[in-house]
Parts: C-alpha cells; structure tokens; sequence
C-alpha cells in the first residue's frame, strides 16, 4: 500500500544509491520517478548544488516515471 500511495501522490524520487539506476528492477513506468545523483563530491553542499541545478533547469514532468542518472551535469532519461 505504501508504494501505492507514492506512485498516487506522484513523487519522485531523488537518490545518490546508484542501486536506484537498475531498469530491472525499477521499471520505467512502475513508478513516480527516480533521479539517481552519480556525485564525484557526495558532500551536503555538492548534492544541495546538483539538486538545485536540476530543478532549475530542467523540467521535472520531463522526468515523471522514467529512471533518471545526473551526472556532470548531463541527464541520461530511461523511459
């Protein structure tokens, strides 16, 4: 049920796990969204920087059920 209610409320989620990446496991489309961030620096002003970045400049209902990986400023989308 709990996943249900994410998938509901359409949120998206945002990750450093790069376990998250996985399109077998986490199937394009069974899901809200995952943004999974590849950091070379995982410090707390570097994720803060990459997520601001992202919601700045891009369109995050590009983003919507597809598993994303942002790294170096580039998005690689899998839908």
């Amino acid at each position: 049920m709990c996943s249900r209610l994410r998938v509901a409320e359409n949120r998206i989620v945002f990750t450093l796990d790069r376990g998250f990446g996985n399109i077998r496991t986490y199937l394009p489309g069974s899901h809200s969204g995952i943004v999974v961030f590849r950091l070379d620096n995982q410090s707390a002003c570097a994720v803060i920087a990459a997520v601001e970045d992202l919601i700045t400049h891009h369109d995050l209902s590009d983003l919507v059920g597809a598993v994303t990986v942002a790294h170096r400023g580039l998005l690689r989308i899998r839908r």
